[in-house]
């Protein structure tokens, strides 16, 4: 287990991605810095980029592959990095941008504290895949409307052509880490996250040419216009000894221009100082015309080692509790390995038996086993704690440690008789239906010694209605399919709890809950309908479960079906949480049916590009069926949150304290949604299904929630109109002086539509036919010739209407 100072973050939530810009050159220089070494005298790859790439064409995809190809022969890392990148229109003047999906701080091998890495780097230092298999490491943008690109793969560029494998061997070096929070907002420089001033990995390298760290208060106020002058006085680098020892014992210089420039600034490298032509002239902020980099060149290398593209491993599974002492010493075993080798005699056991005062340091010796070492600690008596960690060196005179942070972070472990029983994490069952014949009941249990048996005792109206095992599915996970009792009704009581018995003679235990039982509600089925309807306007039995409620919020006219509000993370209770309401009647699916509903979704959005069902896909909301009685469930659509409307993302982003939103649902957020409920694999016509909507919590922020009304179910419930809801439309400011933006998001194409504004007396002030464009209608509305007062924005499009109230300040 980990000591009382131990390191045991997890990988905290990701911060969206930024993107750095490549721009033109009308100069030409015309060079080439052909391909490294590593790339031309070997065929062997040290890392694999799976790519997906989007409008490109067959010469263009082939070039891309080319320049990754060139990155994956000098980058080093265990885990796939996943690359989406598109053709696409961009600024006139910019050939590409690219960065991080997301960036992530305090995961587990994470050399800095509260500092951001990117998440392919993240990946690697950690030696797993944070996001998942499906979503982007990085994303890129190579732009469509630049008609000099050069494609061939030779370095011999023509004067009138860009080089496109030289950008995109560029953007993935922002992609990988060359680019973080630095900003600037008028004339004050800031650098970190808008929360907490963390920085990212790259930001804590950069200085002054005096050597003072810009992320240092105490040279640099953050926010402050000292920053701003350093960021715009041509005197920055990038602080990196491997840089250094790499090239010519001078740090890199960064592009650090008399004008900011968001994208540009800060996170190149300096053009002059690396002119065309020269070994690091790649990472420049521009491409000239003819120039050609094929080589990501020795300082660009330092500096995303420096940063952790070049790390050493120590993989350890931390020694459990003894209850007794063990003949022959508690043995410690680890294997370590690194990028750049390892000092095999620097690899060191440290560990102490009073809290540190006094240290016993041991060399591990090889066990013949590949990268394995191990040495052995004499216990002295029974009731001793030991506190550990290990330390190596690796060929770069580079100190590295398990846990990290060490010797503040360390793992502990007890020998003597065991008195502590295990933990158990639960996310209980709420609710069963009277015909379903078991229920699937789940849990983690941990413990110092080692679990014996984890248990479910099952109740039913205050009698035992049976004890179950629960066998060992997954590392620490226990899970199975607990029978229920036959004829149960929704007059019946039905209980549980989980029993976890630890593997020390004493056979601790523990429960959950920690007293008495968890209740489970049994809900009876009504009978399988093809058409449902509600408004919520009057009461109803048809929805099961407590998670959910038919009521009227503050800032509602009617009554809806409304999620907690505001609902909660699970904290450290459980890995997440589900609210859950399900409606009762079966519904049979044929091939038109479909789910209707107008919405208002606040909860956490994921990250950039995150996809449903990733770990960046953060709180959600969706709706589910089941075939099974409930047994299993899928999803009709998958989940979606508050990124999915530009309405609800702004709301939710308007007010965050602490990390959660608090913002507040308002009727003027609805926005319909329309499901065709056989579109999934899982559901086809003929099927019988139970239709349950959930908001999933992960631990962390939380925020106001979910509202659902106007509920439909049947055949083509969707009209062949232009769907307008309110959460559609976004007027801002409002209140407006001069200018207001107008924005509306159609669910179908429409040709064209009218904007009319009224004044207070219904005087019409304005009238205007206007035309969306991609199922788009946007709009700058001009108040500053109206008095102040109160006015009514109409418009008026695809045969439907919607309204909304301006006041002109």
């Amino acid at each position: 287990m980990l000591g009382n100072q131990a390191y045991s973050k997890n990988y905290n939530h990701s911060l969206p991605g930024r993107y750095a810009l490549c721009y033109k050159s009308d100069s030409v220089r015309k060079s080439f810095v052909p391909p490294p070494n590593a790339f031309l005298k070997s065929a062997t790859a040290n890392s694999t980029f799976n790519l997906e790439l989007i409008g490109f064409s067959q010469e263009a995809a082939d070039a891309f592959r080319y320049a990754v190809s060139v990155w994956e022969s000098v980058l080093d890392s265990p885990v796939p990095i996943r690359l989406k990148a598109t053709w696409t229109s961009l600024d006139k003047g910019v050939l590409g941008s690219c960065g991080p999906a997301s960036y992530y701080r305090d995961f587990n091998g994470a050399l800095r504290e509260n500092t951001y890495y990117p998440v392919a780097l993240a990946d690697k230092m950690s030696n797993q895949d944070i996001l998942g298999s499906t979503s982007p490491d990085m994303v890129a943008r190579f732009n469509s409307d630049n008609t000099d690109w050069y494609f061939g793969t030779d370095g011999n560029t023509p004067v009138d052509k860009y080089d496109f494998v030289s950008v995109v061997i560029h953007e993935i070096g922002h992609g990988l880490g060359i680019i973080g929070f630095a900003s600037v907002t008028g004339l004050e420089g800031k650098i970190g996250d808008d929360t907490n001033l963390f920085p990212g990995i790259y930001d804590v390298y950069v200085q002054n040419l005096q050597g003072e760290q810009l992320v240092d208060t105490n040279y640099f106020a953050n926010p402050s216009a000292d920053l701003y002058s350093q960021f715009t006085g041509n005197a920055l680098q990038f602080d990196s000894r491997l840089a250094r020892e790499d090239y010519n014992g001078t740090n890199p210089r960064l592009y650090a221009p008399s004008t900011w420039n968001d994208g540009s600034s800060f996170y190149h490298l300096d053009d002059a100082t690396y002119p065309a032509g020269s070994a690091n002239a790649l990472m420049t902020h521009a491409l000239a015309y003819g120039e050609a980099n094929h080589d990501p060149g020795p300082l660009l290398e330092g500096m995303l080692a420096e940063m952790g593209w070049k790390y050493t491993y120590i993989v350890h599974i931390p020694v459990s509790d003894y209850s007794q002492v063990p003949l022959g010493g508690v043995p410690v075993t680890a294997k370590v390995y690194g990028d750049y080798g390892i000092d095999t005699t620097s690899v060191a056991l440290h560990y102490s038996f009073d809290n540190w005062q006094t240290e016993t340091v041991d060399t591990m010796q090889s066990t013949g086993n590949p990268d394995e070492y191990s040495a052995s600690i004499t216990i002295p008596a029974m009731g001793t704690t030991t506190d550990y960690y290990i330390a190596v060196t690796d060929l770069r005179d580079r100190n590295f440690t398990k846990p990290v942070h060490a010797p503040n972070n360390y793992y502990s472990f007890y020998v003597g008789e065991d008195i502590t029983p295990p933990t158990i994490t639960h996310v209980p069952v709420k609710m069963v239906f009277s015909s379903a014949d078991s229920v699937y009941i789940e849990a983690t249990a941990t413990d110092n010694i080692g679990v014996a048996s984890v248990k479910v005792e099952l109740m039913l109206n205050s009698s035992n209605a049976g004890t179950f095992d629960l066998p060992l599915v997954a590392d620490s996970t226990y899970a199975a399919n607990v029978p229920l009792p036959s004829g149960l009704t929704s007059n019946d009581v039905l209980e549980y709890r989980i029993v976890a018995t630890d593997s020390s003679p004493n056979s601790n235990q523990s429960t959950s809950p920690a007293k008495n039982y968890y209740t489970v509600s049994i809900v009876s089925v009504l009978p399988a309908v093809t058409y449902y309807e509600n408004d919520f306007n009057t009461a109803t039995d048809d929805f099961s479960g407590t998670d959910f409620t038919v009521s009227k919020t503050s800032l509602f006219d009617n009554d809806a079906l409304n999620s907690p509000h505001p609902y909660e993370g699970s904290g450290d209770k459980a890995p997440y949480i589900n609210y859950i309401t399900v409606l009762r009647s079966p519904v049979i699916l044929n091939a038109n049916t479909e789910i209707a509903f107008d919405e208002v979704v606040l909860v956490e959005p994921g990250a950039d590009n995150a996809s449903f069902g990733s770990a960046d896909f953060y709180d959600y909301v969706v709706v589910e069926g089941s075939k099974d009685d409930g047994h299993t469930w899928n999803a009709i659509a998958p989940g979606w949150d508050s990124s999915s409307s530009g309405t609800w993302l702004t709301a939710y982003n308007q007010d965050i304290q602490n990390g959660n939103s608090l913002t507040e649902g308002s009727k003027d957020m609805f926005k319909r949604r329309v499901l065709n409920m056989t579109s999934s694999s899982d559901f086809v016509p003929g099927d019988t299904i139970l239709v349950r909507f959930r908001l999933y919590s992960d631990p962390y922020a939380w925020a106001w929630g979910w509202c659902i009304d106007n509920l439909l179910i049947g055949d083509n419930v969707d009209v062949a109109t232009v769907p307008l809801s309110p959460g559609d439309l976004r007027l801002y400011p409002n209140p407006v002086r001069d200018q207001m933006q107008l924005e509306l998001d159609l669910e179908k194409p429409a040709d064209s539509g009218n904007i009319v504004v009224y004044n207070y007396l219904g005087q019409r002030m304005y009238n205007r036919q206007v035309y969306p464009v991609d199922g788009r209608l946007t709009e700058q509305l001009d108040f500053s010739a109206y008095p102040p007062g109160m006015y009514l924005v109409n418009i008026e499009v695809g045969g439907q209407q919607i309204s909304r109230k301006v006041i002109k300040r």
